[in-house]
């Protein structure tokens, strides 16, 4: 069973600021009501060179199905926290002209230090004792990969069932007959991720406010291939895929320098807003679409969901040495949720709690300054989520790692084709 699809508006305001998307999830854990924000950009995938913003895709807010097809076109975006950097990739092998077999290669370089190197093969439609048939463009999901109803890690695959006659198009060539080869999301429907969940109602998961015990395994939320996530990005990072794209044969783009850069504002437009330290988490990668995304988010202690419904969520992500413009106030902004409870409702403690800050004392180390006019404002403190993240890696050379390993690449598809398949 997999957790609904998520419904409503967020349960905190949101604010985009230029055009990226944000969003918002309310859950506790360790005693504490927590928000943590989202924010999504989204780029155009170029040929060769760095990539440029494009309008913003929506954030997912579930797992996000492909029409027909029992694999993932996106994995939910909301999680409300993940510890290692999700890289995903969604489409179609192709082959020009059509094979009935051909390598497709993932590389993922830092600065010069190659992350990610992977490599699948991909057959033509195939039948037990046969051999494949040509093909132009294939499916990379885990539909045709290894699995079936007998196999927990991919039920959705074909060939380890003992009575299939069908044998998988994507295999994987280090354990063509053990591993699920596969580039995309895994669904959290899937063993490897379900069993991580522990006794979280997937309602509250999906449209409540999730309760997480101590010791949760928050792996439950990394929805990549293990050989695809990392500790973290940075930003200029090059990535290169091989016989992935309908028009280009080999795609070498360069990500942008991009934070992402987060602001708590309250609903009574008093003193200035609380900054929110974002990480990024997320990579989803669309070739066939030319389109690559980043998703940020970043979390803070909340006093109560009464406090939550005063605060606004403005997201934006800075590439470069853009400057983003905040807006003075949350009412210069285009919120997207329903309208806050006035103030006059938070009661009693509550309401002393409120006026003293809108996110939980433990924050924090000091008290809120006085704001002129009355009232008291949101310190300037930054709560921090992470370390700060590293400067600018050099600029690489002309011919960087990518360009080198996409060299070797195609040495070896020259040398080393696909194996006839069993």
């Amino acid at each position: 069973m997999e957790p609904p699809a998520r419904t409503g508006l967020w349960p905190v305001r949101c604010a985009p600021v230029g055009s990226v998307a944000v969003g918002s999830v309310l859950w506790r854990h360790g005693g504490r009501l927590l928000c943590t924000a989202v924010v999504k950009a989204t780029f155009g995938l170029e040929a060769r060179g760095p990539m440029r913003r494009t309008n913003p895709s929506p954030i997912r807010r579930s797992d996000d199905y492909l029409h027909g097809v029992p694999s993932l076109a996106g994995a939910s975006e909301v999680a409300p926290r993940m510890d290692q950097v999700d890289v995903t990739i969604v489409g179609h092998a192709y082959a020009k002209p059509p094979t009935d077999k051909r390598a497709i290669r993932f590389v993922f370089v830092q600065g010069h230090t190659v992350l990610i190197d992977k490599t699948l093969y991909v057959y033509g439609d195939r039948k037990k004792g046969e051999a494949p048939r040509p093909f132009e463009r294939m499916r990379m999901g885990y539909e045709r990969a290894l699995g079936g109803l007998d196999f927990p890690r991919n039920p959705i695959g074909v060939g380890a069932d003992a009575d299939s006659r069908s044998r998988p198009n994507i295999v994987h060539p280090k354990g063509p007959k053990k591993k699920v080869a596969g580039f995309g999301p895994i669904p959290s429907r899937f063993l490897q991720r379900r069993q991580l969940r522990g006794n979280v109602p997937l309602e509250r998961m999906a449209d409540g406010i999730a309760d997480y015990p101590e010791g949760f395994d928050w792996t439950y939320f990394q929805a990549a291939p293990h050989d695809q996530r990392l500790g973290r990005l940075r930003g200029d990072e090059w990535l290169m895929l091989e016989g992935m794209h309908p028009e280009h044969e080999r795609i070498r783009a360069r990500l942008p320098h991009a934070r992402a850069l987060c602001r708590i504002f309250t609903a009574q437009p008093v003193g200035v807003p609380e900054t929110v330290e974002m990480v990024p988490t997320m990579l989803h990668i669309e070739p066939d679409d030319d389109r690559c995304s980043l998703v940020w988010r970043g979390s803070f202690p909340v006093v109560s969901e009464l406090a939550a419904q005063q605060l606004i969520v403005a997201g934006a992500v800075q590439c470069g040495d853009e400057v983003v413009s905040w807006p003075a106030n949350y009412a210069a902004v285009d919120v997207v949720a329903s309208p806050a409870a006035p103030l006059s409702q938070i009661e009693g403690s509550q309401a002393d709690d409120f006026q003293r800050t809108v996110v939980s004392p433990g924050a924090r180390d000091h008290q809120p300054a006085r704001a002129l006019g009355g009232g008291y404002r949101l310190g300037e403190q930054k709560i921090q989520l992470a370390a700060a993240p590293p400067a600018s890696p050099a600029e690489p050379s002309p011919r960087d790692a990518v360009a080198a390993h996409a060299d070797l690449a195609a040495r070896r598809a020259a040398q080393a084709p696909p194996p006839v398949p069993p």
